[in-house]
């Protein structure tokens, strides 16, 4: 097959190979960023107390292949109802129960945010933190209820993300340190074995003040730095400014919340530099707010997304906010149980890739507008994963709000152990497949703004594209 055929071929749509090292100075392709190392999980948030219906949460998750459902239901004044009584009789938290069987039993491991628990009216003395007053009397009674609730569910649950969104909800870093002051230890006690994470900002919002404060100072009322009352640091990104317009249309754009990602974990890291990192929180809304968008649109980011994640150093998880709809503005990746929308469709081919991934990289072409991802998989094989936008690494974040998605050709050199069979996965979208002839070649792949996914039947090796 002559290069104008298989051109023809490759343009329907985008590819993937898996690949071996292979060096070259000389290569149009520039290494950016390297991911974590290890199996990134991926999943979505379910409140439990959505619904009863366990299966609202086990079948549409489960046939996405999720890894992770995160819940915020876990709250002090539903744990304890009567002074020093604590229990999880409470409809929410008795679903969660079932819920947390229901997925283990799939695979799933529950993420649980203590969420709202800045005071319980039988104690408002003990306000765990408060915008108006620091709590005045010792912690005792949030301490135990939240001890009693990580006992109870034991090993069932070892991944615990401490505070909600307090940056917005006009809480102060020394505050949140109050958190971790009176919650880390007790949820020690109750599962030494839990990773506790702390929330440490969302952006478009609040890295700057918020995160800022957090990571240098001591906590007034423990005298602990954030160090030495988290396990890691957990934070939320949004796809919607609430202001609307033109700009924050530029603010949603993948490439950009990525690179807003990056710098507020960089924050951390000055302080922390093996800072561990989940994302809890992050969505594009379809409906019912100024800025809204259409499911293809949602889809094509989400994928690229997905991939741009994997190459951030130290993020372990991430949790799309939400699975399902619960409100008017359609955050979720489905309708209902029975509903999937398109986003559903291009995460599920995301996640059939980067939950075997164990390395990638970011690269960007010299000259054509094209990003790219290296990923080194479990079989031992590497993938690429392309597509098109003009953004350019050295112009960071403001860069990437100003990009233009593109479409093109660009040559890509691989060589062949033997004749094999290319696969070329668009995210969300179709496949198509082309016959490769053993030896080197340079090869020109489509590309376009939906993340493409290039692997192979036979050992390729991309040249000056190795994976992490």
């Amino acid at each position: 097959m002559d290069r104008r055929e298989f051109l023809k071929a490759l343009s329907a749509g985008v590819a993937v190979y898996p690949v071996a090292v292979c060096a070259g100075d000389a290569s149009p392709w520039k290494a950016l960023l390297s991911g974590y190392s290890g199996i990134m999980k991926f999943g979505a948030q379910y409140g439990s107390g959505q619904d009863p219906d366990t299966n609202k949460l086990i079948e549409p998750a489960s046939a996405m292949g999720l890894k992770i459902w995160r819940s915020a239901d876990i709250d002090w004044s539903r744990i304890e109802k009567t002074p020093g009584v604590y229990t999880f009789a409470h409809p929410q938290l008795s679903n969660l129960d079932k819920v947390i069987k229901a997925g283990r039993a799939v695979g799933m491991e529950p993420l649980l945010t203590l969420s709202n628990f800045s005071s319980n009216p039988l104690h408002p003395a003990e306000a765990s933190f408060s915008p108006i007053a620091p709590f005045t009397a010792p912690p005792t009674h949030v301490q135990a209820a939240y001890k009693f609730a990580v006992t109870h569910i034991g090993k069932a649950c070892d991944k615990y993300e401490l505070m909600n969104e307090p940056d917005l909800r006009g809480q102060t870093p020394d505050q949140a340190l109050q958190v971790c002051e009176n919650l880390y230890s007790q949820i020690k006690v109750g599962n030494p074995n839990a990773d506790v994470f702390a929330y440490g900002g969302g952006e478009p919002f609040h890295y700057s003040d918020f995160a800022n404060g957090f990571v240098t100072r001591i906590s007034p009322f423990g005298g602990h730095k954030w160090t030495e009352i988290t396990d890691g640091i957990s934070f939320h990104e949004y796809g919607t400014v609430g202001s609307g317009g033109p700009a924050a249309k530029g603010e949603s754009k993948p490439e950009y919340l990525f690179m807003r990602a990056k710098g507020g974990m960089d924050i951390f890291r000055s302080s922390r530099p093996n800072c561990r990192f989940w994302l809890t929180e992050s969505s594009w809304n379809a409906a019912g707010d100024s800025i809204s968008y259409p499911q293809t649109t949602v889809a094509r980011y989400l994928g690229r997304y997905c991939f741009l994640l994997r190459t951030l150093p130290g993020l372990e998880i991430f949790s799309y906010y939400q699975l399902i709809d619960v409100d008017p503005n359609g955050w979720g990746l489905h309708v209902n149980k029975a509903t999937p929308k398109l986003q559903a469709a291009a995460y599920k081919d995301a996640l059939s890739v980067l939950h075997h991934v164990t390395n990638a990289s970011l690269y960007q072409h010299a000259t054509a507008p094209v990003q790219l991802v290296a990923m080194r998989m479990d079989d031992g094989t590497n993938r690429v994963c392309v597509w098109g936008n003009d953004w350019k690494w050295q112009s960071g974040y403001q860069g990437a709000k100003t990009s233009n998605d593109q479409s093109g050709i660009v040559p890509i050199t691989i060589t062949s152990a033997a004749k094999g069979t290319l696969s070329m996965k668009a995210i969300g979208g179709a496949a198509t497949t082309h016959p490769v002839d053993p030896g080197t070649h340079e090869i020109p792949v489509s590309y376009n703004p939906t993340a493409t996914v290039l692997s192979a039947d036979v050992a390729i090796t991309f040249e000056g594209l190795p994976p992490a």
